[in-house]
């Protein structure tokens, strides 16, 4: 039977691990000291979005608290 959700989540983890050197080298062409590639497992592309998942809850507030972090 297809698992159209566990495809997907496959084939974007493939996608972030294969492209994760690409976006390494562009955030030190721009010179950003901190950043850091997040992948959580079993979750699909741009789950953050979607916040009344609880990894969409985790990840969102991930956010919230690295923008707090920054701007104070």
């Amino acid at each position: 039977m297809y698992d159209g959700v566990k495809f997907g989540y496959e084939l974007h983890k493939r996608m972030l691990e294969c492209y994760a050197p690409d976006f390494e080298a562009a955030f030190q062409r721009c010179k950003m000291k901190d950043y850091e590639i997040h992948i959580e497992p079993d979750t699909f592309h741009a789950y953050l979005v979607f916040t009344f998942t609880p990894e969409g809850r985790k990840g969102e507030q991930q956010v919230i608290s690295y923008i707090r972090e920054k701007i104070q």
